[in-house]
């Protein structure tokens, strides 16, 4: 009996090694088991929401799908606003747009109609399943305006992380005629209804993040895992699709007005930076914000609003949207919701 015991746990290690090697599924489960024991630091903007935000939660924007729903955040009595559609991050494989929902709220406070979506996430959808869930989203609420208070010639796309990824590929494709047909991806977004793009801590070049090391090359399992789920292959750096998800060398001057932030200790800070530098030598407006180097703070900084760094960022951010969409200004909003959250 021990030795059939010993046998079975023996054939259940080697399946089980089996599978680690073969699909993205066990380190997938380990990352999120990780991530939902972390402390959720968006929870600490929760105390900047005004209390005068109206939500509209998980609407759906394509019945097929369980994950295609969507939240909406307005200010209370306002009519159609120009509008931020948000797409949230979480390494391809974790994160959802509940996180993201205290953030939203005091952006939309500011102004504007703003959309926080969901997706699926990798393995259950591979790539480029997002992409196109994204634009039957934008669809949706272009189709649906009137009704959500958006006003569907005044659109702008936002993400962070590995959201800002996606996003940043969908703009592309949207508005470079070429690259769409290279990469055979789906125009997202009308260019006419498109005022700008909002990248918040972003990975933009894929030989730069395959390049990183960190302590014990914990980061680089990391990228390889992630980027295993999202494509369905583990060998992506040879795929050819490698280079055309290396944004930073297809952009050019079609790519809408940006606005793009990073931080110091964030590793994914040079990619921002580097995306920002190339928008600029193409002829792209870009609004970037450079932290002081001994700043702190670090990836996806800009959604603790408890960080002075944060709410710089914030402010900055409000006068990005409204002067691509040409918002109204509304006197004060900006200085008293800085006064009211020093």
């Amino acid at each position: 009996m021990w030795l059939y015991g010993g046998i079975v746990a023996a054939a259940l290690s080697a399946a089980a090694a089996l599978t680690y090697e073969l699909s993205p599924w066990p380190r997938v489960w380990m990352l999120r088991l990780i991530s939902e024991n972390e402390a959720d630091p968006v929870a600490t903007t929760t105390p900047y929401v005004p209390d005068d935000i109206d939500a509209r939660l998980d609407l759906v924007y394509d019945p097929a799908e369980p994950a295609c729903r969507f939240d909406v955040y307005r200010p209370r009595g306002a009519g159609p606003l120009p509008t931020v559609l948000w797409v949230h991050g979480g390494g391809f494989v974790q994160g959802r747009k509940e996180r993201r929902r205290p953030y939203l709220e005091v952006l939309s406070s500011h102004g504007f109609t703003v959309i926080g979506l969901e997706y699926t996430t990798a393995p259950e959808a591979v790539y480029p399943a997002q992409i196109h869930q994204l634009r039957r989203a934008v669809r949706y609420v272009v189709e649906h305006a009137a009704d959500l208070g958006v006003d569907p010639g005044r659109l702008v796309l936002g993400a962070d992380s590995a959201g800002a990824h996606m996003l940043a590929q969908s703009v592309l494709a949207s508005t470079d005629a070429d690259y769409a047909a290279w990469t055979g991806l789906p125009r997202v977004v009308d260019p006419g209804r498109l005022r700008g793009a909002v990248l918040a801590s972003g990975t933009y070049d894929m030989r730069a993040s395959y390049a990183i090391r960190a302590v014990y090359g914990l980061y680089a399992w990391y990228v390889r895992t992630i980027v295993w789920a999202y494509t369905g292959t583990r060998r992506f750096p040879s795929d050819p699709r490698f280079e055309q998800a290396t944004i930073v060398d297809h952009v050019t001057r079609s790519f809408p007005p940006s606005f793009i932030s990073s931080a110091p200790r964030d590793p994914l800070g040079p990619q921002s930076r580097d995306l920002a530098r190339r928008l600029r030598a193409a002829g792209v407006q870009v609004d970037e914000v450079v932290l002081d180097e001994d700043s702190p703070s670090g990836h996806v900084f800009e959604f603790d609003l408890s960080n002075p760094d944060a709410r710089t960022t914030m402010i900055r951010l409000v006068a990005f949207l409204r002067h691509v969409t040409g918002a109204d200004h509304r006197d004060g909003v900006s200085d008293g919701w800085q006064a009211a959250h020093p």
